[in-house]
């Protein structure tokens, strides 16, 4: 077990017991799920018993659960499987990499210094001569931990014949998520944020929607996905969903909640960027005069793993989109880093983050940042 005390549970949650335990059992499996002798269908039991651990997990039917390489891909099978046109396509300013860069900029919806979609510009894009048919709007933000309320969002959308996507990927065991409740028409889920294996996400859709695969092949999930499935990591996205309901954030929340008062009573300068009720394990702050790349490396050589975003861009520490949308000043974005608690994260290794955090501000710093 690495020594580093790992802040950065956002980027991806470290893999729990049983679903390691469910891993190997799936590794074992021979045969392909498309075939009919009996080791094929011990394959196929075994992915339709992760589709309903799923469905129960999201309060879906697992019929309408498509599984995908990971939350990107179902992203695009999302935003493009429709066949909307994409002057039709709208998201917010503050989405993942792989709905907003997918989006023409004119479409892209503004948002309010707490990173929430402004409604009151929603309303007149239903006004224009190309007003949206799809919108796409994330649960909850990767790096800030804000959560969207996406009941007026929908409401409006669905009045003006608007579909609605919710890539709920970084909400899924942080918050309570019901695909029934949300009533959104499509919804992005992924395994790695929730203790499950790496690259395995699922789309699921209301059961009306008739979406078109971009590759055609041998017809696999519902024809959206064709390819033999990835058993072993399916399996593990349900054994992980089936936990869940399981953890217990309020410690955790209590910790982020001490983490900002302690930052605050150090430094009056700080600038914090999440909400209190926002994620429960996620922090985004700004320390001016201090680098955001100079801190990510600061904690690092002191055994703690942060980041300064989102952790989709291949490594790349790039101004942050998110920040910038929510109109925060450049020395604020420059000087960002996000820290985000696991469920087992224990309070001297937040006095750690602290004491590291102080004795970087004893350093001197860069004017300007």
């Amino acid at each position: 077990m690495s020594d580093v005390i790992y802040f950065d549970y956002n980027a991806s949650a470290p893999m729990l017991p049983p679903v390691r335990e469910a891993l190997g059992a799936a590794f074992e499996l021979v045969g392909n799920p498309s075939s009919v002798h009996q080791l094929g269908r011990k394959c196929r039991f075994a992915i339709d018993k992760a589709r309903r651990q799923i469905g129960e997990a999201v309060d879906a039917d697992p019929k309408d659960i498509t599984f995908t390489s990971g939350g990107t891909e179902a992203n695009h099978l999302a935003l493009f499987g429709l066949r909307i046109p994409v002057e039709n396509m709208y998201s917010t300013a503050v989405e993942h990499a792989s709905v907003y860069k997918n989006i023409v900029p004119v479409n892209l919806m503004p948002v309010d210094e707490q990173g929430k979609i402004k409604l009151d510009v929603l309303r007149r894009a239903f006004q224009s001569t190309i007003p949206p048919k799809l919108l796409s709007v994330g649960l909850a933000n990767s790096e800030t931990g804000i959560v969207q309320n996406l009941a007026e969002v929908i409401d409006m959308c669905h009045q003006n014949g608007c579909l609605v996507h919710t890539d709920a990927v970084q909400a899924l065991g942080k918050i309570p998520v019901s695909f029934s409740d949300l009533g959104v028409d499509l919804m992005t889920i992924a395994a790695h944020k929730i203790g499950g294996p790496k690259g395995v996400g699922a789309l699921i859709t209301k059961p009306k929607l008739i979406l078109k695969a971009k590759y055609l092949g041998g017809g696999q999930e519902k024809g959206l996905r064709s390819g033999t499935e990835n058993i072993p990591a399916i399996v593990g996205f349900g054994a992980a969903a089936e936990l869940v309901e399981q953890i217990n954030w309020a410690p955790v929340r209590q910790l982020i909640k001490e983490l900002m008062e302690e930052l605050r009573r150090f430094n009056a300068e700080i600038r914090i960027n999440s909400l209190q009720d926002g994620l429960p394990n996620t922090l985004n702050f700004s320390t001016p005069g201090y680098n955001k790349e100079t801190q990510v490396i600061h904690f690092d050589l002191n055994g703690i793993a942060v980041s300064s975003g989102s952790a989709c861009s291949s490594g790349k520490v790039e101004r942050s989109h998110v920040l910038q949308a929510m109109g925060i000043e450049g020395v604020y974005v420059n000087s960002a880093i996000r820290v985000s608690l696991s469920p087992t994260t224990y309070k001297d290794e937040v006095v750690q983050f602290i004491d590291a955090w102080k004795a970087m501000q004893r350093t001197q710093k860069v004017e300007g940042l």
